[in-house]
């Protein structure tokens, strides 16, 4: 319907300023008011074009309300505002995490600046109040780093290697632990190679 409408006024423009342009380019005689009249007709049949495609069988009107009735009945609004909040809930807690960690790492760079962080975050959710059930921070100390010895024809699992000191170890979950009001417990610090 809005569609039509749409159409039919972007219709109605284009005509009013074709025939004003045809008016403006005539000449002063008397073929002048001939034209006048046939440009009238056609903006006449631009203006009633919409009665015409009704009586035409193009809009259906039945059609039209047994649609938004059904939708209605079957209550069908419902269930998608509920898909739409899952998914808003979906995305705030993914934006939210996301945010936490650009901040822990913002604030983990300030005191370390060689080192790379990367923080993973498991949340929950509990009556619309989300909460940190635990941070797990990898860093990647900077500098010159030794070579490993490379084992062809092996596979090895990938186990994260505690950091060796565990005085770096402590101040990064106390820097945490003060930011986000997480137990020292929830948050795990590991050495990534």
């Amino acid at each position: 319907m809005m569609d039509m409408l749409k159409q039919w006024i972007i219709n109605l423009c284009g005509v009013v300023i074709l025939i004003t342009a045809v008016e403006m380019i005539l000449p002063d005689n008397s073929i002048k008011k001939y034209s006048k009249y046939v440009l009238g007709l056609i903006i006449l049949l631009v203006l009633i074009s919409p009665i015409i495609k009704l009586y035409n069988g193009e809009f259906d009107a039945e059609v039209y309300l047994s649609k938004s009735e059904s939708y209605f009945q079957d209550q069908e609004y419902k269930k998608n505002i509920e898909i739409y909040k899952k998914n808003n809930d979906i995305k705030t807690v993914e934006v939210f995490k996301e945010n936490l960690s650009k901040q822990c790492i913002k604030l983990l760079k300030n005191t370390y600046k060689k080192d790379e962080f990367h923080i993973f975050i498991q949340v929950y959710e509990k009556e619309n109040v989300i909460s940190i059930s635990s941070i797990n921070i990898g860093v990647r100390e900077g500098g010159v780093k030794n070579i490993k010895k490379v084992i062809i024809g092996k596979s090895e699992e990938e186990v994260h290697a505690s950091l060796d000191d565990s005085n770096k170890a402590n101040k990064i979950k106390e820097i945490i632990c003060n930011y986000t009001g997480v137990d020292a417990e929830s948050i795990s610090v590991y050495k990534e190679e």
